[in-house]
């Protein structure tokens, strides 16, 4: 994804047992992606900069003076939409990647099995806005996922 993020809304369906993540830019484009629970637990790592199987730090963590999450719209008012680069039906991801992670701007790539994904800039602010929405989604899953380290996850290194 190459443009500024307007929104970002993840919502838990029940039917589907999983989160919709729903990512619309400034031009235009919207992204649809189903976050399973086995997924998310791979990506709360990934958001506080670890390695997803060894916990390896990867990415530092942001810092409390880049706390800036409110930036990122967090309704679902879609009415100027004109493309879908992944489809209208939401793809279901599989496999996370760090991109750059040497250089000033860092990306974090969520990837379904088999095709296209989506890059994200692995910004502070986003990444904490991120954080915090996936946080409310997993609490309305009652996936009994172990919260408390992700929503701290600028002072830790680690989940606990």
């Amino acid at each position: 994804m190459s443009d500024a993020i307007k929104h970002l809304h993840l919502n838990y369906d029940s039917l589907e047992d999983r989160i919709l993540l729903t990512i619309s830019t400034l031009s235009g484009q919207v992204f649809y992606a189903w976050l399973t629970r086995r997924y998310c637990k791979l990506l709360i790592p990934a958001l506080q900069g670890l390695h997803p199987q060894t916990h390896e730090l990867i990415m530092p963590p942001a810092s409390e003076t880049e706390h800036d999450a409110n930036r990122y719209q967090n309704n679902t008012d879609l009415t100027r939409i004109t493309e879908y680069p992944l489809g209208n039906e939401p793809i279901v991801l599989n496999t996370i990647r760090f991109i750059d992670t040497q250089s000033e701007q860092p990306k974090l790539a969520l990837e379904p099995n088999k095709g296209a994904g989506i890059s994200l800039n692995y910004h502070p602010p986003f990444v904490r806005a991120f954080s915090e929405r996936l946080a409310q989604a997993i609490t309305q899953a009652d996936w009994q996922l172990d919260l408390p380290p992700m929503l701290g996850f600028a002072s830790s290194h680690r989940l606990q």
